[in-house]
């Protein structure tokens, strides 16, 4: 049975024996809003008697103070060192590079050499031209012309090939040594990034294989839900894809690793607050601004959005979402890898199908289409946090929106886009809208009429917004002549029609309305 061991972090550690090196692959990751914690399976060989184990590779940028080791039975903790190693990781990559370009940069030399003495007996060999003279023995003389052009032709087939074959050498040997100067240039061109490593003095009763687990806690990792909304028609549910961004800058790759999203925040401090007593005193007010505060997340989001893939059959079926006391987890049990780059990673975290009531809501006066909306009850089943979701209706997407689970209240209304098969015209009523004066005072009517036109294939709920003017001076009066039956606020002056359109029937509203005030009275109303 393993043993918890509080971790006592020590400045210096003396060297009882050689150090030996762990293996110590990351098997499981909880990523936090803010950080996470990361765990960490040490194999290795133990001696009777103590000794010191060294853990290389760990991220940077751990908090010491979380460090956790468990050890199996047999072994007392003496005490763990966290130290920083500066040597850049990259010099032994570099090291190899450089050894495998200047061999490969003597082999292009020696084949240079054998091309160029190709090359000059190719040019003897072309010099060698022999002139039949008119001189006795003629017939001696062409005879050595005849070997002569046999033995240039034999030797030029050998040689040709071969210096062929040896420029083709050279052309490759070269686009190697340049893919070698490039990956050398930007292993030297990177930083060098520094690495922890945990120094272990241990003690074992007896010798035989041990195996350790370690976690801490990194900073430079975050994640944040969000949402993919489907909607297939308006005789449908709702779908909800929930899709967690990932992001981590720890400095050490997280390579097929069991991943825990996790709703705890352990960076808040978890004191209980307490009230001190409250004292007034006159005070000037201060006149300020509040702005927004802008996280690493909002950043990210401003400056670069990725879609996330459609989720694959199945992957959401492995998500097990457990509450906690103070938090939720949802452990995912699949092997995912997250690299060190601070891009999101997408992971798919569940799906949820809910009813929703879909209205249609319309301001003509302000804009000409209908927007579908989705009407959620009961959204704390959901489990919903705060996020961007991207809409799609009907199979199109519809643009994003902000799911604040702050601020809904009874119920959910989602805006899922505009739909061209609603149409709303609003138009003036030209012999209703005229201008009246009477002694002292003018009249002005206003009159619109408001058409709607269901041309789906299915029945709408719809809501369709007016509004009239309020009067904010004794001298200026507002009478309602006509509303069709809406509902008026009195305070805000809007209107309010709800209303259900069968398929393809249409509807006409009226609105009108009459103002008095005095003649020199300049009101703003078109």
């Amino acid at each position: 049975m393993k043993r918890f061991i509080p971790i006592l972090i020590l400045s210096n550690l003396q060297a009882v024996q050689s150090q030996n090196i762990l293996s110590s692959p990351i098997t499981d990751v909880t990523v936090f809003f803010n950080g996470a914690q990361v765990q960490r399976k040490l194999e290795t060989r133990s001696i009777a008697g103590e000794q010191q184990f060294r853990v290389k590779g760990l991220a940077t940028n751990i908090d010491p103070n979380s460090i956790q080791l468990r050890a199996p039975e047999g072994i007392t903790i003496m005490g763990v060192a966290h130290e920083i190693n500066y040597i850049q990781p990259n010099a032994d990559a570099a090291a190899e590079l450089i050894r495998k370009r200047d061999g490969l940069t003597d082999d292009r030399a020696r084949v240079q050499q054998q091309h160029q003495v190709l090359l000059a007996e190719k040019t003897i060999l072309g010099k060698n031209q022999v002139q039949v003279v008119a001189v006795p023995n003629a017939t001696a003389k062409l005879e050595d012309l005849r070997l002569l052009s046999e033995y240039q032709r034999t030797r030029l087939q050998e040689i040709l090939p071969k210096i062929y074959d040896l420029e083709k050498k050279d052309k490759k040997l070269q686009e190697e040594i340049e893919i070698l100067n490039r990956q050398i240039a930007e292993l030297s061109s990177e930083q060098p990034k520094p690495s922890s490593e945990l120094v272990i003095h241990a003690k074992a009763a007896s010798s035989g294989s041990a195996f350790f687990e370690l976690s801490y806690f990194v900073w430079d990792a975050s994640w944040e839900m969000r949402y993919d909304i489907h909607v297939r028609d308006i005789q449908s549910p709702l779908e909800i894809s929930y899709k967690a961004s990932v992001y981590q800058n720890s400095g050490e790759d997280w390579k097929n690793v069991r991943l825990q999203l996790s709703t705890a925040n352990p960076t808040i401090r978890g004191d209980r607050p307490i009230l001190q007593p409250w004292y007034l005193r006159h005070q000037p007010p201060v006149v300020y601004e509040q702005k927004r505060a802008m996280t690493k997340s909002n950043v990210q989001n401003q400056a670069e959005y990725a879609p996330m893939a459609a989720d694959h059959d199945g992957i959401a079926d492995l998500v097990e979402s457990r509450e906690q006391v103070t938090s939720r987890i949802y452990a995912i049990d699949l092997p995912y890898t997250v690299l060190s780059n601070n891009k999101p990673f997408h992971v798919a975290v569940k799906k949820a199908s809910v009813a929703a009531k879909y209205i249609y809501m319309a301001v003509p006066k302000l804009d000409p289409d209908a927007f579908l909306t989705a009407e959620i009850h009961d959204w704390e089943d959901l489990e919903l946090l705060n996020g961007e979701a991207q809409l799609f209706f009907e199979g199109t997407y519809q643009g994003q929106v902000f799911i604040d689970t702050r601020t809904i209240q009874d119920f959910l209304r989602l805006s899922l886009g505009r739909d061209k098969n609603v149409v709303l015209l609003r138009t003036k009523i030209k012999d209703f809208s005229k201008n009246k004066f009477l002694s002292d005072k003018k009249e002005i009517a206003r009159g619109y009429e408001i058409g709607i036109k269901n041309n789906k294939q299915a029945p709408i709920d719809i809501i369709v917004e007016d509004q009239l003017p309020l009067s904010t001076q004794k001298e200026i009066e507002v009478k309602t002549d006509d509303i069709s039956g809406a509902s008026l606020d009195a305070t805000t002056g809007k209107i309010r029609w709800t209303l259900r359109l069968l398929p393809k029937e249409d509807r006409k509203l009226a609105l009108k309305y009459r103002i008095s005030c005095p003649k020199d009275f300049v009101l703003n109303l078109d």
